[in-house]
């Protein structure tokens, strides 16, 4: 049994991880494709489609989430290695992108409104 002390075993399961969650992404990337592919057939019933939006906003949500993991370890990183600045440019960065994840629908929706308000039938 290796000693879990040794830089050695640090960095091989260190390396291992990133290799797994690099698989990770790519495997729900392709799942992803996949699923826009399977979306854009024709002849399909309206379940069919439901069940593929769903599936689809599911690999979404899962590959934000690992962006987001993947982005803690960044700063935890930046902080053990005592770069203040950066830590708290990413942190600033990390904020406004996820503020702008929740705002989005919202404005998206509140620009379809006004749209229909301006422009639409009356």
């Amino acid at each position: 049994m290796s000693d879990i002390r040794t830089p050695s075993f640090y960095f091989e399961e260190r390396n291992k991880r990133r290799k797994n969650i690099d698989n990770i992404n790519l495997r729900l990337d392709e799942i992803l494709t996949h699923l826009n592919e399977l979306k854009g057939r024709p002849n399909t019933t309206k379940a069919y489609k439901k069940i593929v939006d769903s599936e689809i906003k599911r690999v979404e949500n899962k590959q934000d989430m690992e962006r987001r993991k993947k982005m803690s370890k960044v700063i935890i990183n930046k902080m053990v290695d005592g770069e203040p600045s950066e830590v708290t440019e990413t942190i600033k960065r990390e904020i406004d992108e996820r503020v702008a994840q929740r705002v989005e629908p919202d404005l998206i929706k509140a620009s379809q409104e006004m749209w229909r308000d301006m422009f639409g039938d009356k």
